[in-house]
């Protein structure tokens, strides 16, 4: 089986993929959150190959495979490696972005995106039966699709 998410991310990555392998385990005071954590008893083995499916001016387009599953993975190793998913507020800081902000301008209320920009997009498995490989993909919602629109023309 493969998983395939795709997130709008702040940032743009210098390498055109990167695998992270970092254990992940519970945040020692905030209950909701996980973290990068070795050697803790609540740590678990958590791989993510991340691929960079386009740059814009202050982020980017990733595509995130998760070999393993573990709660809030992608999330806990993109903003490992500095690129936290856009409006993620519990990794990234901040819930909301507004179209003025994406294009570089004030803060104002005309916000576009109000939830996390992650998306489940495609999921590859083998048929138990005829071993043929069935691909099923979810196109992108209208906000994300709104927010890409935006970064791209900005």
């Amino acid at each position: 089986m493969v998983k395939s998410y795709l997130a709008i991310v702040c940032g743009r990555p210098s390498r055109d993929a990167e695998a992270v392998d970092a254990p992940i385990g519970r945040h020692p005071y905030q209950r909701e959150k996980m973290m990068i954590r070795s050697n803790h008893s609540t740590s678990r083995t958590a791989k993510t190959v991340f691929h960079v499916k386009e740059r814009f001016g202050k982020h980017s387009l990733l595509m995130a495979q998760p070999k393993t599953g573990r709660t809030h993975q992608i999330r806990v190793h993109a903003a490992h490696i500095g690129h936290a998913v856009l409006c993620d507020r519990l990794y990234g800081g901040r819930n909301r972005i507004s179209r003025s902000e994406l294009s570089g301008g004030p803060s104002c209320d005309d916000y576009v995106l109000e939830r996390q920009a992650l998306h489940a997009w495609r999921l590859e498995i083998r048929h138990p039966r005829t071993d043929e490989l069935l691909t099923f993909e979810a196109p992108l919602p209208d906000d994300l699709n709104q927010t890409l629109q935006i970064l791209r023309e900005s």
